[in-house]
């Protein structure tokens, strides 16, 4: 049931609908507990995270997309930068922002947003999409407009992301 990297297996599977013009917009995905798919999983492509399973069914997966203004994804600023939640901007089909980047970091237009690997969900390292400009809030922080590189219109294959370890951290965090 799909091959597994390092802590994490990945299972390809196609779309069966997509919702692309609302504010909680979602994937029907044509895999099912059947094809060893869980809730809490992640929805990547090769050019980004695209969403989470939120409930799977025999035959189909439910997944939040990213263009869901409930939805962040732990992102970090290059490869050794600062890590903060990214969030769609809600207005277009690539845009979205990245949020609590520390004023003193320094950046460049242009840099590569990747997924942080702080969370249970996506491995580190996907690229997400590349800065643009910034903003200061409330003198302390950065919100950087992110241009992402995935064209959300066009989705038709996806790979779901599965932590073999999420349970393990979920258990340990319950603890504390």
């Amino acid at each position: 049931l799909g091959n597994i990297a390092g802590n994490y297996r990945f299972i390809p599977a196609e779309i069966a609908k997509i919702s692309n013009n609302t504010q909680h917009n979602y994937m029907i995905i044509g895999k099912g507990y059947e094809d060893g798919i869980t809730e809490g999983s992640g929805v990547i492509t090769g050019k980004g995270a695209v969403g989470v399973i939120d409930a799977v069914s025999r035959k189909h997966s439910y997944a939040r997309s990213f263009k869901n203004h409930e939805m962040n994804i732990s992102a970090r600023l290059g490869k050794e930068g600062a890590v903060g939640p990214l969030s769609w901007n809600g207005r277009t089909s690539d845009g979205a922002i990245l949020k609590e980047i520390p004023h003193h970091v320094q950046f460049q237009p242009g840099d590569t947003v990747y997924t942080s690997g702080y969370s249970s969900i996506f491995p580190a390292d996907i690229p997400l999409g590349t800065a643009g400009d910034a903003t200061i809030v409330n003198g302390a922080t950065y919100e950087i407009k992110i241009r992402l590189f995935e064209d959300f219109g066009a989705l038709r294959h996806v790979t779901i992301v599965e932590n073999l370890g999420s349970e393990e951290m979920k258990a340990l965090e319950a603890q504390k």
